[in-house]
């Protein structure tokens, strides 16, 4: 029996009626027309094609409008932003101000406003003859990727982690740094001004509840309530948890305060919002906005950790989720979910990273879905320590049981899923950061 859709469709459409088959011209006529029409409906095997990449070969790429922005390393360390239209040929993009060597302490960053690419000038390393971040910290943010604003940043103290971007409008943009093992600041970038750090006050992290001494913080998203800014917070590390409490500021940035975040479920609770219309706090979702909360349901968690939500869209059928879930194993598994209301969740996927010999588990993860052709896409990975078990293409519906894969056998190496004009791109960048090809995928 023909069970693969492409298959039974070349197969019908070259059917010819055996004899002895002609006194029943009717069953034939139902039989072919019901196959043809499943034909129809069986989507069509993406064509791909590789080419090679020009100019500085990025790293760490994400889509900023229809523009892709990367980030470049040279063999010092240094990073640039390069930024490309089509995925294959790639230009360096001018920071103003930035100085000779630029190590990325946070890099680059997607916010609701843009990008943002922080770093500290290079210098000697104390008793060392190597070169490190030990120059003055310096900030950018971008609306496109490639017309940039900012510069050093006007702060003493020292930026030694910059943990994290958000943005509480399309215009201003708030960078997260942890200058020391306890406490949190937040400089704030926007169009009119040069960018101003303040601290955020009443905040110790190993006086947070479930914190410890040490322990990162980042801000998760932000947003406005009744005037004020606001950053979510969570923990950081292989099992993030997400209500770290949050940071508010009354006075557009030039001051903030730390709020708890329990019990879970009060007033002052951290609410990581994805957009598409959802909010989330702990394990409540909400879809108008945070004026009312239900539980959040959803597929069991390995070890009932929390999801993590990576991306979040919807179309007229509901909402579509890649999310992930760390463990005390260092282990992340990556979860696609689909839901019509927003509350109920279910998996639209698999996830079959395999269980290893000596017992661990390779990381797996889904992109988050992008729309072409009246579809969304994903890519999924499955991925050891050295090397990738799995790379597949996925597409399908909010309202649909289970996803296609589809048979495109995609590089092992590819990473990311992107829409450039009319097609899908994936980059592949050469072990030594110099090389790459680009695969541009037709549905």
């Amino acid at each position: 029996m023909l069970s693969d859709p492409i298959t039974l469709c070349l197969s019908t459409r070259r059917y010819r009626a055996p004899m002895g088959t002609r006194s029943r011209p009717l069953v034939l006529a139902i039989a072919v027309t019901a196959l043809l029409g499943a034909c129809e409906t069986a989507p069509a095997a993406p064509s791909v094609r590789t080419a090679p990449m020009t100019g500085p070969v990025p790293g760490d790429v994400r889509a900023i409008g229809a523009r892709l922005v990367g980030s470049r390393w040279d063999r010092s360390g240094a990073s640039r932003p390069v930024a490309s239209s089509d995925g294959r040929h790639w230009r360096a993009v001018p920071l103003p101000g930035a100085p000779a060597g630029l190590y990325p302490s946070l890099g680059l960053t997607s916010t609701a406003a843009g990008v943002a690419f922080t770093g500290r000038a290079l210098g000697p390393v104390p008793g060392t003859s190597l070169a490190g971040p030990s120059g003055p910290p310096y900030g950018w943010t971008s609306l496109d990727g490639v017309t940039w604003q900012g510069g050093r940043l006007a702060t003493a103290a020292p930026l030694l982690t910059a943990v994290s971007a958000a943005a509480v409008d399309r215009r201003t943009t708030l960078v997260v740094s942890q200058p020391d093992a306890t406490g949190l600041t937040v400089t704030r970038f926007d169009r009119r001004s040069h960018p101003t750090t303040v601290p955020v006050t009443g905040l110790t992290l190993a006086g947070v509840p479930g914190g410890i001494a040490g322990e990162t913080a980042v801000a998760d998203a932000g947003w406005t309530d009744a005037g004020a800014w606001v950053l979510g917070l969570r923990f950081a590390g292989s099992n993030p948890r997400p209500d770290a409490g949050r940071a508010v500021s009354t006075d557009r940035g030039r001051s903030w305060r730390y709020e708890t975040c329990t019990p879970t479920g009060a007033p002052a609770c951290a609410i990581r919002q994805s957009g598409a219309g959802l909010s989330f706090r702990a394990d409540e979702v909400s879809t108008d906005r945070g004026r009312s909360w239900r539980r959040w349901i959803h597929p069991p968690t390995p070890q009932s950790y929390p999801l993590f939500v990576t991306g979040v869209s919807r179309d007229a059928a509901g909402w579509i989720m890649s999310a992930v879930v760390g463990t005390e194993g260092d282990s992340t598994y990556g979860f696609l979910l689909g839901s019509t209301d927003g509350i109920s969740w279910r998996s639209l996927a698999p996830d079959p990273c395999p269980r290893l010999a000596d017992g661990d588990r390779p990381n797996s993860s889904f992109t988050p879905p992008v729309r072409l052709d009246g579809r969304w896409w994903t890519q999924y990975r499955c991925d050891g320590i050295g090397r990738r078990y799995a790379t597949w293409l996925l597409s399908g519906a909010a309202d649909d049981r289970r996803w296609d894969r589809s048979a495109l056998v995609l590089p092992r190496r590819v990473d990311g899923l992107f829409v450039v004009d009319d097609h899908l791109v994936s980059l592949v960048v050469g072990a030594d950061g110099g090389s790459g090809r680009v695969v541009e995928i037709r549905p």
